[in-house]
């Protein structure tokens, strides 16, 4: 008997999957992506990526090379990601698929899009009035605990954690993901959720899965501006010069350090030079405060509602604390 498959839409790709992913929307046209689940070898991983170059990342290894990458997650799997369309995953014995679902939503999803084009930034985005609104951050910055309380406000998701940019007709766009954002125990409190009723994302990791409902962009968006956070005692919102705001693109890039290994070096530097030159780019301080998240929201919103988005602003508060 024909094993059961899954079919969803995440990033305009529809998907066929193996295992069930709840976080991402059902589909029932077509197959841009298949994720099979079949157990191979060792040897057979490595013929497969005969000549790419090793990364040893903290409880994993990843191999890159162009149109292939291979990641051997200690104890839990290995994968291959090939050609921007097929995912391969063997489980470790005692592994359940099913724990793998974070793992293709985020990195796996993040390697795919890359090898279909898309300059891949690591953050977070919201549409409001029909264009989007990005957020960057290194790790922890807290830039999906600041979407999803800007989501709580009325500003539907665009995507959180996988933002893919493409460059068509001159513009800078970029797709829905699915209507889910991950995140602790403190920050579903501080945005109003009951971490009780969020479903854990696997056994591996005590994040949550947040719920958009129904705001959400279903439609790709022009992104209007990108903000990136930064921890500061005060709230201020400033213009990047463009050689700040390069760097910073650079550096949220979500495969930067694979770059040169998939031969999307230079195609990644001119994505981030089209940006730069085409959406303002500015630096949000902020504290890192629950508390305070109503005040950076509402710096946020007056700066978007200006007409012409170049000048700064500054609320003059101070107060330390701990956002996550």
């Amino acid at each position: 008997m024909d094993k059961k498959r899954y079919s969803y839409s995440a990033y305009g790709l529809n998907i066929m999957s193996d295992i069930e992913l709840p976080d991402l929307v059902n589909s029932v046209t077509g197959c841009d992506v298949d994720i099979s689940f079949k157990q191979f070898s060792k040897a057979d991983m490595d013929a497969s990526l005969l000549g790419a170059v090793r990364f040893d990342r903290p409880g994993c290894v990843v191999r890159v090379a162009e149109r292939i990458t291979g990641y051997s997650w200690q104890g839990i799997a290995d994968v291959l990601i090939r050609n921007g369309n097929e995912v391969i995953i063997s489980t470790a014995p005692g592994v359940d698929d099913n724990d793998m679902a974070p793992f293709i939503t985020g990195a796996i999803l993040g390697n795919l899009l890359d090898q279909r084009g898309f300059l891949v930034l690591h953050g977070s985005a919201i549409a409001t009035s029909g264009n989007g609104i990005a957020f960057l951050g290194e790790k922890g910055a807290g830039k999906s605990t600041f979407a999803a309380h800007m989501q709580k406000h009325g500003f539907p998701l665009i995507t959180d954690d996988l933002i893919p940019v493409s460059f068509a007709d001159g513009g800078i766009t970029t797709l829905p993901g699915f209507p889910r954002i991950r995140l602790w125990s403190d920050s579903l409190d501080s945005v109003g959720a009951d971490p009780a009723t969020s479903p854990k994302i696997n056994k591996f990791v005590d994040k949550r899965s947040f719920h958009c409902g129904e705001n959400f962009a279903i439609e790709p968006v022009t992104v209007d501006a990108i903000y990136v956070l930064t921890l500061d005692d005060d709230v201020s919102i400033e213009l990047l010069k463009p050689s700040e705001a390069f760097i910073e693109l650079t550096r949220n890039t979500y495969l930067n350090r694979y770059l040169h290994a998939s031969g999307k070096h230079s195609d990644n530097f001119r994505g981030c030079e089209m940006i730069v030159r085409s959406v303002p780019i500015f630096r949000l301080r902020r504290p890192h405060d629950f508390d305070r998240l109503p005040e950076v929201a509402s710096a946020v919103m007056d700066h978007i509602a200006q007409p012409k988005r170049h000048s700064s602003v500054r609320h003059a508060r101070s107060s330390p604390g701990l956002l996550d």
